[in-house]
């Protein structure tokens, strides 16, 4: 978790000054914004190799709910 939330930051922008714990509601973060969803999607495509929509990182309320998302969808190497 503490790597996922790490990856956030650096490839986020708009989180890389935000203070981000599994708790967090990311989508209600004042920085949130449309940029960032697509900053989201594509680190979670590079960094995790998993496909996720849109509409599945807005309907997680907390880190913890995308990181576990995100896991569910991983592709494994091999």
């Amino acid at each position: 978790m503490e790597k996922f939330i790490e990856n956030l930051k650096e490839n986020v922008d708009a989180f890389e000054d935000a203070e981000l714990t599994p708790e967090t509601n990311f989508v209600h973060l004042e920085e949130w914004d449309s940029i960032a969803l697509l900053s989201v999607m594509s680190m979670i495509a590079f960094e995790y190799r998993a496909n996720v929509k849109n509409e599945e990182i807005l309907s997680c309320k907390t880190i913890s709910e995308l990181y576990e998302l995100v896991n569910s969808r991983k592709k494994i190497k091999g």
